[in-house]
């Protein structure tokens, strides 16, 4: 007989979150969440980004994984949940909603019908279905499956505890008996399997009922079904190893994502020894960036407390400087730091046109000459590239070609297209270190491309349309003159920065401000980088703050700088947005995070807590207790002024 795994919502109906004046939104499922490491965040302006914001939610998290996301129906009037304040000492009782039809409804009463009438009226106040059974959609109940007497329960979803009484007493033939009022809103939800020799519904339903706080017994000679909390004293206390974070007045973000940085590869840029993000020669696609990145960089510190969690580390140098990557702006090496070591292959695209400047030194002439050499440069290496790889499936291929290697993934999809073949197979992928496999082999290893003006998007659009290649556009000042083909093309736009001068004479002075609305307008694919330079990478959500009081939507300023950088990067699938099974990478602000007055006051990635402390903080801290300024205490003369790693 198989068992069946129907996890806790207990300490949930504790705090209230899903009863009494904290009731579950109904159009928000509860989910199981796991009782170990398990941190819960209640009271705050939720932003998941790919749903619109709840106003008072709350987020659960554990283990790295964002568990559960909903909406209270209400601010709760004390200041801090159920049990915060005081873990130890016994929680707070909950406060039954009863208030579901007439001022009469509290009497107490010793009918049945009048009891149903009551638990009916509450399931409909908070919009559940009453009817009996509730167990449809992806619930099944099969009789009999093979043949040998046993009936199979499987179950899927999520089961309010009223409608689920209900349902019971009606196939026992049993008249419900509760404590009135303290089951509006609560669900168990259920998520496994169980086979019966006997199909007993109270065997199947009691554990699921225990586990959230309750028993179910029936009362054969009253004829009663009876349902009563465990704890009578008060609600199932809360488990020990849960955090609860009361976030009251303050809103909680996915955490930001710097598109394109060079985050760790370079600290004071005017220093050429703390510069690492270039190699010798101008076509290197062999070339990793995140190999270069430093983690004791004291600039992560600084970007993480302004809520940037995650970066792309772009190459430079060349027409063909190397692969992008992805980081986490927290870590004690580079392996824990990355996320992806291949996010695509860069290319700095030659100027369609020549410069006519004081500053420059050539001819129109060398600058035709030198373009063309370029452009040729960077076409014969994407023809010999495909060729290779094209002969490698074919295990025609004898030699190796570091270069070649490093650009098979961007083939793999191309290939399997056009010939049913593709280069990466299993010895393949191990002989060139191919960390995004599965990427690759869907043809998503995309082309960032860096280029400005409207020839230069043009040209590169149609140079990889050529060959089958996804673009990536960075920069993309005249994208909006390019909308038909970059929307023909499904090619998305990186915005690198608003804080910019007008490139032209006679373009209008806000024409960086308003480029993200234009292009959202026209409805190209696009997100935003800060366009700062390393040290100012924090500046990333005034940016978008930028666009957004030149008409950009709020919400598609914040969609820029999380979820739509997560999928240029092709990590859209664990991070950029707050949702079931998400990384729990988030940050906690006391405001508006694209405000330039909001700070934030908490971080998380990947479910870790993240240390906010940074150089200039320390700084701040040891001049003002110097100059006793605010009550402040000197950190000391000699003291670091490193900001410490997490843990």
């Amino acid at each position: 007989m198989a068992s069946i795994r129907i996890p806790s919502l207990a300490f949930l109906c504790a705090l209230g979150v899903l009863s009494g004046e904290h009731a579950l939104a109904q159009d928000l499922t509860p989910r199981a969440v796991p009782q170990d490491k398990t941190v819960l965040i209640v009271n705050a302006v939720v932003h998941p980004i790919s749903t619109p914001a709840i106003p008072c939610g709350f987020v659960v998290f554990s283990e790295g994984q964002i568990r559960q996301v909903g909406a209270l129906s209400k601010m709760p009037e004390h200041s801090a949940p159920r049990g915060a304040a005081t873990p130890s000492s016994p929680p707070e009782k909950l406060v039954p909603k009863t208030d579901v039809s007439s001022p009469a409804s509290n009497a107490p009463t010793s009918d049945p019908q009048e009891i149903i009438r009551r638990m009916r009226d509450a399931a409909r106040a908070q919009g559940i279905n009453t009817q009996s059974p509730q167990l449809t959609g992806t619930n099944t109940i099969t009789a009999d499956p093979s043949g040998d007497g046993e009936t199979h329960f499987e179950f899927k979803e999520s089961v309010p505890l009223i409608s689920l009484l209900l349902y019971l007493s009606d196939e026992l033939k049993m008249t419900p008996d509760f404590e009135d009022g303290d089951l509006a809103g609560c669900k168990v939800w259920l998520d496994g399997s169980i086979t019966l020799r006997t199909p007993d519904v109270m065997t199947v339903f009691r554990a699921a009922l225990q586990e959230s706080g309750y028993t179910l017994t029936k009362d054969d000679a009253a004829g009663k079904l009876v349902l009563r909390r465990a704890n009578r004293g008060g609600p199932p206390p809360i488990p020990a190893d849960i955090r609860i974070i009361d976030a009251k007045g303050k809103h909680v973000y996915p955490g930001l994502i710097g598109v394109f940085t060079q985050l760790g590869l370079t600290e004071i840029q005017s220093v050429r020894a703390m510069s690492d993000f270039a190699e010798t020669g101008g076509i290197t696609p062999e070339v990793r960036a995140v190999t270069a990145v430093n983690p004791d960089s004291t600039l992560l510190p600084v970007t993480r407390s302004a809520g940037e969690m995650i970066a792309g580390v772009f190459p430079s140098g060349g027409s063909m400087p190397g692969r992008a990557g992805v980081i986490r702006l927290d870590g004690w090496t580079v392996a824990d730091m990355t996320i992806r070591d291949d996010a695509g292959l860069v290319v700095n695209w030659p100027i369609a046109r020549t410069i006519n400047a004081p500053w420059m030194n050539q001819s129109e002439d060398e600058q035709r000459r030198g373009n063309d050499k370029n452009l040729r440069a960077i076409e014969d290496m994407l023809t010999g590239a495909k060729a290779y790889a094209a002969a490698k499936a074919a295990g025609k291929q004898t030699t190796t070609d570091i270069r070649y290697e490093a650009m098979l993934g961007l083939w793999a999809g191309v290939l399997a297209r056009e010939s049913g073949v593709s280069p990466l197979s299993k010895s393949v992928t191990v002989e060139m270190e191919i960390t995004d496999t599965k990427v690759a082999a869907k043809g998503l290893m995309p082309v960032f491309i860096h280029a400005q003006d409207y020839d230069q998007i043009q040209q590169a659009v149609t140079v990889c349309a050529k060959h089958g290649l996804k673009c990536v556009i960075i920069g993309g000042r005249d994208a909006p003159l390019c909308a038909d083909l970059l929307k023909r093309h499904n090619v998305s736009v990186i915005v690198d920065g608003t804080f910019k001068f007008p490139k032209r004479d006679d373009a209008p002075y806000d024409d960086a401000y308003t480029l993200p609305a234009r292009l959202e307008a026209a409805g190209i694919k696009w997100c935003l980088a800060s366009g700062e330079e390393t040290a100012h990478e924090r500046n990333l959500s005034n940016a978008a703050g930028m666009a957004v009081a030149y008409g950009l939507d709020h919400e598609a300023g914040l969609r820029s700088i999380t979820l739509s950088s997560a999928e240029a990067l092709g990590i859209a699938d664990k991070y950029g947005s707050i949702a079931m099974d998400k990384s729990a990478t988030l940050i906690v602000t006391d405001g508006d995070v694209l405000d330039v007055m909001s700070h934030v006051t908490m971080a998380f990635l990947d479910g870790r807590e993240v240390n906010l402390s940074d150089k200039q903080k320390v700084l701040n801290e040891r001049y003002r207790g110097k100059y006793k300024l605010d009550g402040a205490t000197p950190t000391g003369a000699g003291s670091g002024a490193a900001a410490p790693r997490s843990k």
